[in-house]
């Protein structure tokens, strides 16, 4: 790139931004002219080289003849649209680049300069030394519009965390001056809570306890004596986690439009005066803010434990009920099987009577077990309906991890707990059943025996 540069250096600059660069060239060595080729052949897939002789031929890169290139030319490149990257050859094509439309769609730029790299919260700016490919991961940033409400035909951009500086580099360069210079007023807008357009400037309203009204100029002189720092440290404060930065960002335009703009002062001199004292307020602010959530939240924590006591409570009385029928139940089928037990010596007495009772307890117990079980399984599912769509609303207060750990454990545990008693029940109905069908024919049952052990004697 070092070689490229120094054919850049010798050729006038006639414009360059995001799509393309113009340079006009006196004359190239063949040496030079090979170092085009090469150039144009290793990066063919991001620029592609025309060439313009002084009497209009026109003719792409790599060029076999090159004498064509040893007469005055225009040297046209066009960039390869990139949704993600953009590539500047010049500061003066940077610059220009930062006013395009679409410039703060990019993840990188690639700048051709020396300089210390640096950070906004959404694009890198790096040195250009050849051809990267890096992937960037797809992030969400927050709409500008959706906290500001805008009626300045574009003045505030959508991804307004492009033009916050994240990262700043330790040493000041060229490339980091363009960029505050077009960032800054960009990035100013966000402290306010109504803009729109006036004439040739914008109207800045912020609203609060009182209401702060500024104009700013944007096509006015940027003013040397303003801290960057404080206005991108406020900016990046708001943005730092993604959730509340509505909150936040009402907090800091609150204290903001207490104050009084100075007559010497335009907007970004104001706010470089007053930023740091509002930012360590809002600070506090938001601080006494999630204090008094964190009341609601434990509030919340305590109905949530009372809740769900009540209802595991109600599900370990349907589990006493169950035994206690259960008790009841079996009582009724011993009685059965005991009269049975007692009346056996009397052969022939009553024999019918006596197998149809023990029939009729059998299915006694069958259908109590069938409407004991079913009533349950019908109320705790009623409990699980109705628990889910109140914890729809309790998860907005406390983080949904901490809701499953006090709600759902609790009451899993209580359906498991009534999930064993009910499997020890159901295998005592179904012996107790299994007995009084037993007692009801055991005679048949024991001639049967007798008959196959004679068969097979």
């Amino acid at each position: 790139m070092e070689k490229i540069n120094a054919i850049l250096k010798k050729s006038i600059l006639k414009n360059e931004n995001v799509d393309q660069a113009l340079f006009s060239i006196s004359s190239l060595t063949c040496e030079e002219s090979t170092l085009l080729n090469t150039f144009s052949t290793d990066n063919s897939e991001i620029f592609q080289l025309l060439v313009t002789t002084e009497y209009g031929d026109e003719f792409k890169l790599p060029c076999v003849d090159q004498e064509q290139l040893n007469k005055p030319i225009d040297l046209l490149i066009t960039k390869t649209p990139n949704p993600n990257h953009a590539y500047f050859f010049t500061l003066k094509g940077f610059e220009n680049g930062l006013s395009h439309k679409s410039v703060d769609n990019r993840k990188t730029i690639f700048i051709n300069a020396k300089f210390e790299e640096f950070f906004s919260r959404s694009c890198k700016f790096k040195q250009w030394g050849k051809y990267e490919n890096n992937s960037n991961e797809e992030k969400k940033f927050i709409d500008a519009r959706k906290l500001i409400k805008d009626a300045s035909a574009g003045q505030l951009a959508s991804n307004i965390e492009f033009w916050i500086t994240h990262l700043e580099p330790k040493a000041v360069s060229d490339v980091y001056s363009i960029w505050l210079k077009k960032s800054i007023p960009k990035a100013s807008l966000i402290f306010c809570s109504e803009i729109w357009r006036e004439n040739q400037s914008l109207k800045l309203v912020i609203n609060g306890t009182k209401k702060l009204e500024a104009e700013f100029d944007t096509n006015a002189l940027y003013p040397n004596s303003i801290h960057e720092s404080n206005i991108n440290e406020a900016a990046n404060w708001m943005f730092d986690l993604d959730r509340e930065v509505d909150i936040r960002h009402l907090l800091l335009t609150t204290r903001l439009s207490n104050l009084q703009i100075k007559a010497s002062e335009n907007w970004l001199t104001f706010l470089s005066r007053v930023l740091p004292k509002c930012l360590e307020n809002a600070k506090n602010d938001y601080k006494a803010h999630i204090h008094s959530k964190t009341s609601d939240t434990l509030k919340a924590i305590a109905d949530i434990r009372k809740i769900i006591a009540e209802e595991s409570s109600k599900i370990i009385d349907r589990t006493h009920a169950l035994s206690v029928t259960l008790f009841r139940d079996i009582a009724i089928a011993f009685s059965a099987i005991s009269i049975r037990i007692i009346t056996i010596p009397a052969q022939g007495s009553l024999e019918n009577e006596k197998i149809i009772l023990l029939l009729l307890s059998a299915g006694w117990l069958l259908t109590s077990l069938r409407i004991t079980t079913k009533t349950n399984y019908l109320y705790i599912r009623s409990l699980a309906k109705s628990r889910f769509f109140w914890s729809r609303k309790v998860n907005t207060t406390i983080p949904i991890s901490e809701f499953k750990e006090l709600s759902e454990k609790p009451f899993r545990d209580a359906v498991s707990a009534y999930n064993k008693i009910r499997k020890i029940a159901e295998h005592t109905y179904f012996t107790s059943i299994f007995l009084l069908i037993f007692f009801a024919f055991y005679k048949h049952i024991l001639n049967f025996i007798q008959i196959i052990a004679t068969s097979t004697c």
